[in-house]
């Protein structure tokens, strides 16, 4: 069950690039378990570490560039 449900989690990346959490507890992801994520993996150490593997295909948000100074002359 956790395979099947890492497979879908790895195809889904593989295609958009990343996953949102809350799309783990809807279709396809809840054909395996109804429950999504929480009925599939149920150790609380598993589920935080796959959703810091999730969080790292997150992309970077834009860093603001350096700040400019005005002048004041």
């Amino acid at each position: 069950m956790q395979l099947r449900f890492l497979d879908l989690l790895q195809n889904h990346i593989a295609k958009y690039g990343a996953i949102e959490v809350g799309r783990l507890y809807e279709q396809p992801f809840t054909t395996i378990s109804a429950g999504g994520l929480d009925g599939v993996f149920e150790d609380e150490a598993q589920i935080d570490e796959l959703l810091g593997i999730i969080n790292s295909f997150k992309p970077a948000t834009p860093a603001t560039g350096p700040q400019k100074e005005s002048y004041q002359g």
